[in-house]
């Protein structure tokens, strides 16, 4: 690594080829993959970021790889909470008022993608996206000296009553349809799985896919490093 006070920068010997030489600027987790996927494909690769490895916005995320979370959020019941969502300024989609006439176009789109064909057709694309993920990261994490960089932990959706797991029961249907497990859960499986929810949720889906990164710094360094 050779560090002036602009930029970091990582490369190796050029190529012969100067078709099979490339550059990547950025260092976070993109252009690190990007960068890594290059050079096994038998490119020279220079990697430029202003920051040391593993300093990306990538670090303060908390690492979660939701592979089987292919349904986007344009849900029939996440679009009648919207209006309430927008009147609390604590709540998820808090913003100022003055702000509003400025996301109409943007929330009309988003009304428009919870038609169940847009609904089916974006997951069918996330899907193409997501499917071989964990296989793409082992193939990287397998020059890496720390092989518990990415963790197995599964993930519970939880329901007040009956009404909320039959809104999710097209969308589970359509994620086990696309190769993404998952398993409708009782008021006692969900307490024997999580005990500080045992008594307050009638009924949940197990996502038993999802992945964590113990370490988002870390495991960015450690491709870096890697590469």
């Amino acid at each position: 690594m050779n560090s002036v006070p602009l930029d970091n920068y990582i490369s190796q010997a050029p190529a012969a080829d100067p078709s099979k030489q490339a550059v990547v600027v950025g260092g976070g987790i993109v252009g690190t993959c990007c960068a890594l996927n290059l050079q096994r494909s038998g490119f020279s690769v220079t990697l430029v970021d202003p920051a040391a490895p593993g300093d990306s916005t990538a670090k303060w995320s908390y690492g979660q790889i939701s592979v089987g979370e292919i349904i986007p959020l344009s849900k029939p019941g996440i679009l009648m909470k919207v209006p309430g969502w927008m009147m609390d300024q604590t709540g998820p989609l808090a913003m100022r008022p003055g702000a509003l006439p400025g996301i109409i176009p943007w929330l009309l789109r988003f009304m428009a993608c919870a038609r169940h064909s847009r609904i089916d057709d974006i997951a069918r694309s996330m899907a193409t996206l997501t499917e071989h993920v964990f296989a793409d990261y082992a193939t990287l994490l397998d020059a890496c000296d720390d092989k518990d960089l990415i963790r197995q932990r599964s993930v519970l959706q939880v329901f007040d009553g009956p009404k909320g797991i039959e809104r999710e029961r097209s969308h589970n249907e359509l994620r086990q349809s696309l190769g993404f497990e998952s398993r409708v859960l009782s008021a006692a499986e969900i307490g024997d799985l999580e005990p500080a929810l045992a008594g307050h949720f009638s009924h949940g889906i197990l996502l038993p896919q999802w992945r964590f990164v113990s370490d988002t710094e870390g495991f960015i360094a450690a491709l870096t490093e890697s590469f």
